[in-house]
């Protein structure tokens, strides 16, 4: 993944300074904030054929915060931003970097890339951040990056892979004959 947590970490830092006044705001703050990390211009989400991520819940990650903000305690919070997360990118696609083509005898092509695993120990992370009261608001902005950046890693895509041609047929030598007996 070509993922930038230095962006995330600035997005989170400006957020927890700005102090918004609702919890829609700030978790459409955040929502934005993580959507920039994992699919935006200078950071983003790639698979192992460098596949990009094209299609994810962005929505289901902003109403889960919404939740997880309103929950009012560090494990519910931490548990909710999780389940968050996981919608965010259960059933994401990635577009494919190499589609099928017939130019290349030896070609294989990616066909599909979802993500079959929406990652875990988010959760984990979170409430062992937010146990600990910092004014020191960098810090506590690049741990909670650290712990977004690490979770995220644990997303798994799976790809779908096809050889777009078959093996050549062994070739003929003329005169040469070969006989099968049964």
């Amino acid at each position: 993944m070509s993922l930038n947590k230095t962006i995330l970490k600035t997005a989170i830092k400006n957020i927890t300074l700005t102090g918004y006044t609702t919890i829609s705001s700030a978790a459409t703050a955040w929502s934005n904030s993580y959507d920039d990390y994992t699919n935006g211009v200078t950071s983003y989400a790639q698979d192992q054929s460098t596949d990009r991520v094209v299609t994810v819940n962005k929505s289901a990650l902003q109403a889960g915060l919404v939740t997880a903000f309103s929950s009012g305690t560090a494990i519910g919070a931490a548990n909710g931003i999780e389940t968050a997360c996981i919608s965010y990118w259960a059933g994401a696609i990635f577009g494919i970097s190499f589609p099928p083509t017939l130019l290349d005898p030896l070609a294989i092509s990616d066909v599909s890339a979802v993500v079959s695993f929406p990652g875990s120990g988010l959760s984990a992370s979170l409430q062992a951040i937010f146990s600990v009261l910092s004014s020191d608001a960098d810090s506590k902005a690049n741990d909670i990056a650290t712990a977004f950046d690490n979770y995220t890693k644990t997303v798994r895509v799976l790809c779908n892979y096809l050889k777009t041609n078959p093996a050549p047929p062994p070739p003929i030598i003329p005169g040469v004959i070969t006989l099968s007996i049964n």
